[in-house]
């Protein structure tokens, strides 16, 4: 399958914070990533992995030393004559409670911050606006007023996710961006996130280490340990690989561990399971048969 130049392109990346101070820190130890247009690529990792600081360089939050090369959409970003303003508008960086980043009073004119900072005439910034809230599920008129501390958690949520995406970004990368939510406003968050990148066809880059949300969103997996890549693949091959993953204190989701466990148990199971509905099929053929 042809998939084209990456839209991102990392390779052999260092990055190590304080250096050269009694509190240096090595977070990145010679990682390697790419991501192709239209993908969902996952990364997952325990807490220190290096997750962060990976998706950190991804929009020149962090910029690469020489060790190690970040390109996006064909820019290399250790060039100093990169505009780094406009990296920012091709990757969008969803944090970990993104609601924290909400500063203005009205939400209408938190999510209008972003385009107005690139001197977008008002008329171009309120269609951003609007079509940011209607991606995200928040109904232009009811909501484009409210008070910003006056809104739900989740609504909270999808106002910091539509100041991203007014900016229209050709990559999202969340990082963590479910942590927090409860069980209703994150399914209600990963289907907006998968509306995005299957109807809109936006390239995401998902970082979480809930197997579940990985299992649903994306196409392939990077598994971080110690700042390292340490496995990579499609992701029903890599949730197949449950003797690997507990290695780096990670698990597949529980779907998965069910059809994998018949697979040992040498029963018909053509592929691991990524969702209830797979397993479910998967358990009825063996049924049948």
């Amino acid at each position: 399958m042809v998939k084209g130049e990456p839209m991102v392109a990392i390779d052999s990346l260092r990055y190590t914070y304080m250096r050269g101070t009694p509190l240096e820190s090595v977070a990145l130890r010679g990682v390697n990533l790419v991501v192709y247009p239209s993908e969902a690529v996952g990364i997952a990792g325990a807490t220190g992995s290096g997750k962060s600081t990976l998706a950190q360089h991804m929009n020149g939050l962090l910029r690469p030393s020489s060790l190690g090369k970040v390109i996006v959409d064909g820019q290399d970003l250790a060039d100093p004559q990169v505009e780094i303003r406009s990296i920012r508008r091709k990757v969008g960086l969803v944090f970990q409670f993104p609601e924290q980043q909400l500063f203005e009073r009205i939400v209408g004119d938190d999510i209008a911050f972003g385009p107005r900072q690139f001197g977008l005439h008002q008329e171009e910034v309120r269609e951003r606006v609007r079509w940011a809230m209607e991606m995200v599920g928040l109904e232009f008129q009811t909501f484009k007023d409210r008070l910003t501390f006056s809104l739900s958690g989740g609504e909270r949520r999808r106002v910091a996710l539509a100041g991203v995406l007014a900016l229209r970004p050709k990559i999202l990368v969340l990082d963590e961006s479910t942590s927090g939510l409860d069980p209703k406003g994150r399914r209600g968050f990963l289907a907006r996130i998968r509306d995005l990148h299957q109807v809109q066809g936006l390239t995401l880059v998902f970082i979480s280490n809930n197997m579940e949300d990985l299992a649903s969103i994306t196409d392939r997996l990077y598994i971080l340990d110690g700042g390292r890549v340490v496995l990579e693949g499609p992701t029903r091959r890599l949730f197949g690989m449950e003797e690997e993953l507990s290695r780096y204190s990670l698990r597949p989701p529980p779907v998965a561990q069910i059809t994998s466990q018949l697979q040992r148990k040498g029963l018909p199971v053509v592929q691991t399971a990524l969702t209830v509905e797979e397993a479910e099929e998967a358990v009825w053929k063996i049924l049948s048969s």
